[in-house]
């Protein structure tokens, strides 16, 4: 179980924090080893940026088809070792995704609340079309992917509106048809302040 894990690594000690660690019978056979149920053992630490995020253990080599004993040896420490690099890298690569993608939500934000600044008549408009297509898309069955792409849509659809002259876009009154014409011009302009996203 996990405290006989956890047993089995403290007995392993310091140097497998630093460096991969193979037993045999050898050590395994000795009275100082306290683990009867395992005869065999790698460990090799995974880290990522020089920190230690957990280990890849393998016990009990299984020996070959003729049944005879068999040991870890260098092969499967070299194995295990690209293994644990190949997770590290991963796990690198998760945790720059995840600050990539709340540096995205972060930029939108941003854009969201330019826009409400920019037009008072209609603060926090975007942040309510998101959350009202959310809705109805999880009423229409869409998946969760669709559904983040759609809240994205929702708080971008007037983006815009920084393009539109404030006089127009606050103007209290009727809009003058040229006016009017103007204010028709956000859509394109929200796309080409988006196509490059």
């Amino acid at each position: 179980g996990t405290e006989e894990l956890k047993e089995l690594v403290d007995a392993l000690g310091p140097q497998m924090f630093q460096q991969p660690v193979v037993l045999n019978r050898t050590e395994t056979s000795l009275p100082t080893w306290h683990f009867a149920t395992v005869r065999e053992l790698i460990c090799v630490p995974i880290e990522e940026s020089g920190q230690l995020l957990g280990w890849i253990l393998a016990l009990n080599h299984t020996g070959d088809a003729k049944n005879t004993l068999g040991e870890f040896g260098s092969v499967e420490m070299r194995l295990l070792s690209s293994v644990g690099t190949i997770l590290g890298i991963h796990s690198s690569n998760i945790r720059l995704y995840h600050q990539q993608a709340d540096l995205f939500a972060s930029s939108v934000q941003a854009l969201t609340s330019a826009i409400d600044a920019k037009d008072r008549y209609t603060s926090g408009h975007s942040d309510r079309v998101a959350r009202v297509s959310v809705h109805l898309a999880k009423k229409m069955g869409c998946e969760k992917e669709d559904l983040n792409t759609i809240y994205l849509a929702g708080l971008l659809h007037d983006i815009g509106k920084i393009g539109i002259d404030d006089v127009v876009l606050n103007k209290p009154g009727m809009l003058t048809p040229e006016e009017y014409e103007h204010i028709k011009l956000h859509p394109q302009l929200g796309y080409d302040i988006l196509k490059g996203v």
